[in-house]
């Protein structure tokens, strides 16, 4: 594909482990919810029917945790595929959003000035 669009802290974790498409795909899939994680899940399981036995196995033991909340990450995901190409409909379509939230999600980062994404979450000791 492309070059790699820098992803915010909560996502790196999974691209350390996975990948940037896979990574995608898992969040895709199951962002938003919660996932149990084996060091070695099964071929039949839904996370490695969704991102492949060997990455399934990436996952689970580069986290070493039961179950996890998985980051929605749409921001990251729209900015990734719009930088491999992808039209901004096709973005909206596959995000489940509608394509003026792709533009904001976009805002800035065609010309190169986007701000990084962060978490929105306060800093408790600022």
């Amino acid at each position: 594909m492309t070059k790699r669009i820098p992803a915010p802290h909560f996502v790196e974790t999974y691209i350390d482990a996975i990948g940037v498409e896979p990574t995608i795909q898992f969040l895709l899939k199951f962002g938003g919810g919660t996932i149990h994680l084996h060091s070695d899940p099964g071929p039949e399981g839904a996370l490695a029917q969704a991102i492949g036995l060997e990455n399934a196995r990436a996952l689970g033991q580069h986290l070493r945790r039961g179950h996890i909340k998985v980051p929605v990450a749409k921001q990251w995901i729209a900015r990734q595929l719009f930088a491999y190409g992808w039209k901004k409909s096709k973005i909206a379509r596959r995000l489940h959003v509608t394509d003026e939230t792709v533009r904001l999600y976009l805002k800035g980062f065609e010309q190169g000035s986007a701000e990084p994404i962060t978490s929105r979450q306060l800093d408790l000791f600022r």
